[in-house]
């Protein structure tokens, strides 16, 4: 489900803000380009706000609205690329940076998402757009306890603001706390009973807890408020409320309403409704029409394909799609048989499908998917889980390499160092599933962690001479020589991940602080113009950059590189010091 409030809510602010223009062709057309984009006539729209930028081509309204409208679009690609135009030009534009972050979160690029919003807070860091934007951008991307954190400090500085409370009740639904997400809801309606992005998470929570007469209802009386509020991921829950009364011609047509959709979660309802009805062929051929909008389906889509295959006399597809649900996701296999783990399909694949297995094939699809959903946790730094998940992989097979690397890497993580080496060790020893690469640079990565430097150098150099063209691996050894004051060696390795890949702006980044902790000030300026050519967004840069300017006595420029850089770090003591000697 995609909330669009602040999107709009973006716009507002930035109308409230606009300065009148000076020039009268600049403002005659970018009335019309916004009388067009009024009318829904988008194609005339951005005629106009062409000729606006034929007469200026960094005019901020016309920028900002072409990037607003390509986002309101759901051209993501082309938003994207139009705010990074305005922030080029206005680096300062905290809603430019908004903007951007929402394009990216669209596009699954998170971490970039994250960034954007992150240089608002830095900042100022009571902007409650920027608090309500950090806490979706957590929320898309599966984080919805760290949204509610976001959500509640916004809520401090704007209390009773119905997007949050709007935002907060998503949280929750996305979270399963489903009492959370009814209080939300519910305040959200209380200051605008006509909030239909609120009402539609009313008709969520209903769908979770099974009640699905109360979820088409709500669903319906969405509609009659406007045809046209919905968006896919409506039709897929109205459909699936329909599908669970087995109202299956009516799941299907709810289904099969939006063709243009790129939603496969649509194409997979249409497919386990025709099974329902016994149409085999056509549910098989909805499942492919599935796939080919998205490749990364949940697990239980190919559980439910292989049963569709089954009852098609596809053999093979059957039995590769069990496979492939089944190292996805390893519940699947035990979803008859444990009330902790079981998924939401169409049949028990297991009953027609595991006999075309062998014992020893079906253990090693689990092993391997404990590990995956392991490293998964891990990631998610649910170190308990991930434990749990990675003990069930060795309890099933305790001579498998990897399952020992994981688990050593819980372990290292934890700060349970003696366990950790331990679990190494018989990683090393136990030639199944062993892999020397990831093993070393795990150990490598641990011994760091463990302050053991000289094991940490060790096995980075095993790591990377399993694997020279990973560069990677080379800046973490260059990491590592750094703790220990070995500059020259720290800047040949980072060299050597900067040759492998030079696009890189990180790699670059940590040269330039290798060289300025070296006082190497003149090759600082060099890299960081360098530096700055591939990636003007890379604010930490201003920082040793203005740092170096001031080494040399170029204290204009250095005044003008650290106030920028304090402009998005205002806390950081060192640059306000530098910056204070100056003035």
């Amino acid at each position: 489900m995609r909330f669009l409030f602040s999107i709009s809510l973006l716009f507002i602010v930035f109308l409230k803000t606009t300065a009148q223009t000076k020039q009268k062709d600049l403002e005659k057309n970018y009335e019309k380009a916004i009388k067009s984009f009024e009318k829904n006539d988008f194609k005339e729209g951005y005629t106009y706000l062409a000729e606006c930028l034929k007469i200026d081509s960094t005019w901020h309204d016309a920028l900002y609205s072409k990037a607003f409208f390509e986002l309101e679009e759901e051209d993501f690609q082309k938003a994207e690329k139009s705010f990074s135009k305005l922030i080029h030009h206005y680096p300062k534009d905290t809603l430019a940076y908004l903007g951007r972050a929402r394009a990216k979160v669209n596009l699954d690029l998170f971490e970039q998402a994250f960034r954007d919003v992150q240089r608002v807070l830095q900042m100022d860091s009571t902007h409650v757009q920027a608090l309500t934007d950090m806490g979706y951008v957590y929320a898309s991307a599966g984080f919805p306890k760290t949204a509610q954190e976001y959500l509640d400090k916004a809520l401090k500085y704007s209390p009773e603001n119905n997007a949050i409370y709007q935002l907060k009740s998503y949280a929750y639904w996305l979270d399963k706390d489903l009492d959370g997400a009814t209080i939300y809801a519910d305040k959200a309606l209380e200051k605008n009973k006509n909030n239909l992005e609120a009402l539609k998470l009313k008709a969520y929570i209903s769908y979770e807890k099974d009640k699905y007469q109360e979820t088409i209802k709500t669903f319906e009386s969405v509609l009659k408020k406007d045809k046209y509020a919905f968006e896919e991921d409506d039709f897929y829950y109205w459909g699936m409320a329909h599908y669970k009364l087995k109202n299956y011609k009516k799941a299907l047509e709810i289904f099969q309403s939006y063709p243009e959709s790129q939603n496969p979660y649509l194409a997979y309802g249409e497919s386990i409704a025709y099974f329902q009805t016994k149409q085999y062929e056509k549910a098989w051929q909805a499942t492919l029409k599935a796939e080919n909008k998205k490749q990364d389906l949940p697990a239980e889509f190919y559980y439910d394909k292989a049963i569709i295959a089954h009852y098609n006399q596809r053999k093979t597809e059957a039995k590769d799609n069990y496979s492939h649900a089944l190292s996805m996701m390893p519940e699947l296999f035990l979803q008859k048989n444990s009330k902790d783990e079981k998924a939401e399909v169409i049949t028990d694949a297991g009953k027609l499908l595991n006999s075309s297995f062998t014992k020893t094939e079906l253990e090693n699809l689990l092993v391997l998917a404990y590990q995956e959903r392991s490293l998964n946790l891990l990631q998610e730094n649910d170190k308990k889980q991930a434990l749990k998940d990675v003990e069930k992989a060795l309890k099933m097979d305790s001579l498998n390499s990897k399952s020992y690397t994981i688990r050593g890497i819980v372990y290292a993580m934890e700060g349970d160092f003696q366990n950790s080496n331990k679990d190494f060790e018989k990683a090393e020893k136990l030639p199944k599933e062993r892999n020397y690469e990831y093993l070393y640079l795990m150990r490598g990565l641990a011994a760091a962690e463990a302050e053991n430097f000289g094991q940490a150098v060790y096995y980075m150099d095993k790591t990377i001479a399993a694997n020279p063209q990973n560069p990677s691996y080379y800046a973490e050894k260059a990491h590592i020589l750094f703790e220990i004051d070995s500059v020259e060696e720290a800047l040949q390795n980072i060299d050597k991940a900067i040759a492998l890949n030079p696009k890189e702006p990180e790699y670059r980044l940590d040269k330039i602080g290798y060289l300025y902790g070296d006082d190497q000030i003149d090759k600082v300026l060099t890299e960081s113009e360098d530096l700055l050519k591939l990636d003007p967004d890379t604010i930490e840069v201003y920082y040793f950059r203005g740092m170096a300017h001031l080494a040399k006595n170029n204290k204009q420029q250095a005044k003008k590189d650290l106030e920028y850089f304090l402009v998005f770090y205002p806390d950081d003591q060192e640059a306000q010091k530098a910056l204070q000697s100056i003035k």
